[in-house]
């Protein structure tokens, strides 16, 4: 994650990102991390494989986000900050 902010800023920026990414499903965050870390220097193929592997451990949380989001819910521009 980066983000050009004027001098000062920098901290804060941090902070909303760090805000964000903490309210994502733990274990959806963690399949991302462990797959970064496995991916890390492979070729991309393997990093694909490895991203697919550990994502597919996390379909029922996506599932169930996807249809809080059809009902309604985290619409009206809600995410990660510009």
């Amino acid at each position: 994650v980066n983000a050009v902010v004027p001098p000062g800023l920098a901290l804060e920026k941090a902070l909303q990102w760090a805000e964000t990414i903490a309210a994502f499903p733990r274990e959806t965050m963690l399949a991302d991390r462990e797959a970064l870390h496995q991916g890390l220097g492979r070729p991309l193929a393997e990093g694909l494989a490895i991203e697919r592997r550990l994502g597919i451990t996390t379909l029922e949380t996506a599932r169930e986000g996807a249809g809080r989001f059809a009902a309604g819910q985290g619409r009206g521009g809600q995410g990660i900050p510009a």
